[in-house]
């Protein structure tokens, strides 16, 4: 999925009075009456920096920078900004100019991130400074896997994992918690064919409570994962339950493994906010969250949270601990 270019406004209390202003009254309220969009349009639109960095730990810090688009405008692809000076500062030490790949429109650094780095990056787009710092949070540790497997009817058995980890209790914190198919043969299950559950898992009940005065009704539900925060766990050694449903119809003993990937990523705040409005987002336009998100490192934004002075978009940190499993193991283990 591609998330492109962001609103157009000018400056962080703009940007943030706007988002408000569109999150919380045209998102939630246009389902019961029209409203008129060409009013919130600005004579600043083609002059504001679109500029966007999701930076992970152990993987180089690159950016894209775009020109922004009105959202109701329609759109083929994106206007990249190419010739720009852009300042990549860690931990108060200015490093480098960072240089533009051409072939990935990224913009490409020397520097692989660090938990703990405070990252900032600035440039100067038609006379007015644009810039971003976020902090790499510090790596989670999955302390135990455990799974189980029952049959709910003849329809469908359910794998439910058990995933132990311990929040600090010094922090505010946040997560995102993913698992996806590891190397799997051709034989084995699917997992995105399947429904994943997060119903029984407090911290996500937590979350739907929070988005649901904004969107009622809203049910944590995504194929790819969730994020979360440690409002209910704080500081305690926790373990999330989550599910995976499969037809009833496969025989397991057919199957020598069944090998899935636990992740659980760490969020900056800034990060764990840009998640959240794009659920906001996905439950207006019926896009999705996808694996990629995370994965791929860097993601472009449209109609959501902002964190650019000067300009718009989003810059992002994780952390990501990652634990391989077979299925199949755990269960003959038990």
């Amino acid at each position: 999925m591609n998330y492109k270019s962001a609103y157009p406004a000018i400056g962080r209390a703009t940007v943030r009075h706007y988002l408000l202003i569109t999150l919380l009254v045209i998102f939630f309220t246009s389902c019961y009456h029209d409203v008129d969009m060409d009013k919130y349009r600005t004579p600043e639109e083609g002059n504001v920096l679109t500029l966007n960095s999701i930076i992970s730990a152990d993987t180089i810090v690159m950016a894209k920078a775009s020109m922004p688009f009105f959202f109701t405008d329609e759109h083929e692809k994106t206007n990249y900004v190419t010739n720009l000076d852009i300042r990549l500062t860690v931990n108060g030490e200015y490093l480098e100019t960072m240089r533009f790949d051409s072939a990935s429109n990224f913009y490409i650094s020397g520097y692989t991130a660090n938990p703990g780095d405070n990252i900032e990056l600035s440039t100067v787009y038609k006379g007015v400074e644009v810039k971003a710092n976020d902090v790499v949070p510090t790596r989670p540790k999955i302390e135990d896997i455990k799974v189980s497997l029952n049959t709910v009817d003849h329809d469908a058995h359910l794998i439910t994992y058990y995933i132990t980890f311990t929040d600090n209790a010094a922090t505010e914190d946040y997560y995102f918690l993913g698992w996806d198919v590891d190397n799997r043969p051709s034989a084995v299950p699917r997992l995105d064919k399947y429904s994943p559950g997060y119903s029984q898992e407090p911290v996500f009940q937590i979350l739907a409570d929070q988005l649901k005065s904004a969107m009622p009704g809203w049910e944590p539900y995504r194929y790819d994962g969730l994020p979360f925060s440690d409002r209910g766990i704080n500081g305690t050694r926790h373990t999330l339950t989550v599910t995976e449903r499969v037809p009833g119809i496969l025989n397991f003993n057919a199957f020598r493994s069944i090998p899935r990937a636990i992740k659980l990523y760490s969020l900056s705040k800034d990060y764990y906010n840009f998640l959240l409005s794009m659920l906001v987002y996905e439950d207006a336009s019926e896009n999705g969250l996808h694996g990629g998100l995370i994965d791929l490192g860097l993601v472009e934004q449209e109609k959501v949270f902002t964190n650019i002075d000067g300009g718009v978009g989003v810059m992002g940190c994780c952390s990501l601990c990652e634990e391989y499993i077979d299925v199949l193991q755990l269960i003959a283990d038990k």
